[in-house]
């Protein structure tokens, strides 16, 4: 009788415990929760549903050069180096001065229309749009247009900059650079153009303006980078220009010389829009080169400085993915951190000249030679042409 009163005893004390286990499981689980949540709601979260057809800037100008639409913080140099600016003064010999009909352009276009948009439910596309916009009225230009793509098949993250000055069909409007797409119809438009053109199924996408930029660099303690001659003149010209929007002193951190430099938020920011040291091939890879860093440095920070970057950055950020998703990646994160991190940037080499088209500098690309190659480096497809 004893025994059997032992063993209830025993059993009972089994139950209660693992039931007090639960609960505390459920409580830290929900707490968790709803600390994410909280979070999330600080975001500009677009509903997919009733994201609109948006119609910017009704008197806007297809023809003209988006970058005549100066922006405060825009990559401004002094006077010594204005002559360098035009793609024109690059010592190549496949600039043409070109029509759409010279190049064929619209033939290009005819070979891809009948590749299907790619999508696997193995790979999570986001895209990444860097706005230079300080206006919470004016979207601004998508001044880096990045594709990070999430392999779960293949344990990888590879990281794909698009060039802006790409020439292409922009769906409704006439043919365009791709950044003008960005300014003619939002997020919404660069998604369907992105997807129309370079035929990858886009999950979402996350827009952030420079200035949350610039806090994550900070909270992270900075980035390595190997500062050349001929960048140092255009990084100090946008420090200066940083220096202003902030109201700060004007030569406050500033680059002295060339070299090695460990860089705060304010100096990786002008780094990353230097745009003319090597045209915007080298532009975008100097982006992706800061984003690995990032990268790298986020799998070793601890709690509190990822709650830091979150309260900091997240009401700078505007997306269209759903809150179920963004949490879903949100506890996937140290899963995410051990994939392999590859980047590159389209158009690839051999597959792109350069050109001016109704006045504006641009870059005409073998279209469906770079759809094989997204579908190779994404999706391990190998397409034929």
């Amino acid at each position: 009788m004893k025994k059997t009163l032992r063993k209830l005893k025993v059993k009972k004390a089994v139950l209660v415990s693992l039931g007090t286990g639960f609960a505390f499981f459920v409580t830290v689980f929900f707490i968790g929760y709803m600390v994410i949540r909280n979070y999330i709601r600080k975001m500009n979260v677009i509903d997919r549903s009733q994201e609109d057809d948006y119609v910017y800037a009704e008197d806007y100008n297809d023809n003209i050069d988006i970058d005549e639409n100066v922006h405060m913080i825009e990559n401004q140099v002094s006077e010594a180096f204005q002559d360098e600016l035009s793609i024109d003064d690059i010592n190549v010999d496949n600039v043409s001065d070109s029509t759409d009909e010279d190049l064929n352009f619209l033939s290009e276009y005819e070979k891809i229309a009948d590749i299907p948009v790619m999508k696997d439910k193995n790979v999570f596309n986001v895209l990444l749009i860097g706005s230079d916009s300080r206006d919470p009225d004016d979207r601004g230009r998508s001044d880096a247009m990045m594709v990070l793509s999430v392999s779960k098949k293949n344990k990888e993250i590879v990281l794909t900059s698009l060039l802006r000055d790409i020439y292409l069909n922009i769906p409704g409007k006439k043919s365009n650079r791709l950044n003008a797409a960005y300014a003619l119809g939002g997020a919404k438009l660069l998604t369907e153009t992105i997807e129309n053109n370079f035929k990858i199924k886009l999950d979402g996408y996350v827009a952030v303006d420079f200035i949350a930029f610039l806090e994550i660099i900070d909270i992270l303690g900075g980035v390595t980078v190997e500062v050349t001659e001929e960048e140092l003149p255009f990084l100090n010209s946008n420090i200066r220009n940083i220096n202003m929007f902030l109201n700060e002193d004007t030569d406050k951190d500033l680059i002295p010389a060339a070299g090695k430099y460990l860089l705060n938020g304010k100096q990786t920011l002008g780094y990353s829009r230097i745009r003319y040291a090597g045209t915007d091939f080298a532009r975008t890879a100097r982006q992706r080169k800061v984003l690995e860093q990032i990268f790298e440095k986020m799998k070793n920070i601890g709690l509190l400085d990822i709650l830091n970057i979150l309260n900091k950055v997240l009401p700078k950020v505007t997306t269209n993915l759903s809150e179920k998703e963004i949490i879903s990646h949100i506890i996937n994160l140290p899963d995410y951190f051990r994939y392999e991190f590859k980047q590159w940037r389209i158009p690839v080499d051999g597959s792109y000249k350069y050109a001016k088209i109704k006045g504006k500098d641009v870059l005409i690309i073998d279209i469906e030679k770079n759809i094989n190659e997204i579908l190779k480096k994404i999706y391990t497809i190998k397409r034929q042409n």
